[in-house]
């Protein structure tokens, strides 16, 4: 090595390129990656109460393995739903990736269709909020333009049923008969060479 030179310096998985000082791709399970992506504590916690008879407890060591057993399943089942969204020409992972790549790995019994249970009633409640929303937007479409009306000389606001949507047509017959030009003005002669 050239005393001038300056140290090599081995790219981490942040840096671009993602490689190690090999220059091998890093892997997300190290040891390094686990513990920067460990889902908190307390959450852990929370599920492994609710999971555990009323009087048991959980030693704080006990805590610490599950915090990272449930860090290194979700870097494996995201980099399994990754893989299955990239074999579909996609970047992005859907919600149906991940329930294919349980399948893929083979926990569709551990998780005993709960997944698609809980998509299936998210999927609801965010299109019942979508609904709402739309309807929220047209009541106030309606009352702003119901606010518009009255001491300024009839003078309205847009309908709200156009913000939402609808169409509008005008109940009353339009005039067919053209409307006559006025007479042209006689032009002055008299001032010609």
């Amino acid at each position: 090595m050239d005393a001038g030179a300056p140290p090599a310096v081995a790219e981490t998985p942040d840096s671009p390129g993602g490689l190690n000082a090999n220059g091998k791709r890093a892997n997300p399970l190290s040891s390094e990656s686990q513990h920067d992506f460990e889902p908190p504590q307390a959450s852990i916690r929370k599920i492994l109460k609710a999971s555990l008879p009323e009087h048991a407890t959980i030693s704080k060591e006990a805590n610490m393995v599950f915090t990272r057993a449930a860090g290194i399943f979700v870097m494996y089942m995201t980099a399994c739903a990754n893989d299955l969204a990239r074999d579909n020409g996609r970047s992005s992972i859907a919600a149906n990736d991940i329930l294919n790549a349980v399948k893929e790995l083979e926990l569709e019994e551990i998780f005993d269709g709960k997944l698609e249970d809980f998509l299936r009633e998210f999927r609801a409640e965010e299109e019942k909020k979508k609904a709402e929303k739309t309807k929220q937007k047209a009541a106030a479409a309606m009352a702003s333009s119901t606010a518009g009306t009255g001491e300024d000389g009839g003078a309205s606001k847009p309908d709200a049923s156009a913000a939402v949507g609808v169409a509008v047509t005008d109940t009353q017959p339009q005039a067919t008969e053209p409307v006559a030009a006025p007479p042209a003005a006689p032009m002055d002669t008299s001032n010609q060479a």
